[in-house]
């Protein structure tokens, strides 16, 4: 969260939040943005999009246990 005066660019690659009192002089690179009324940027906004997808691994086969075993297809 920025609730104050930063000078530069800014590049968050999570979320980031802009309270009321934030003052941003420079460009702003971000993923997520929540902009609260009164915050300013004075420079260029852009998105960053996110280059690499996250995908989470394929879970492994359950090994048979011993009821599996004793059931009948």
């Amino acid at each position: 969260m920025i609730n104050g005066h930063v000078t530069g660019d800014v590049h968050i690659s999570a979320r980031l939040e802009l309270a009321p009192q934030a003052r941003i002089d420079g460009d702003l690179r971000y993923h997520t943005l929540e902009m609260a009324a009164g915050a300013q940027v004075n420079g260029r906004i852009s998105r960053q999009i996110e280059e690499v997808r996250r995908e989470l691994p394929a879970p492994d086969a359950p090994a048979p246990t011993a009821l599996d075993e004793a059931l009948p297809a």
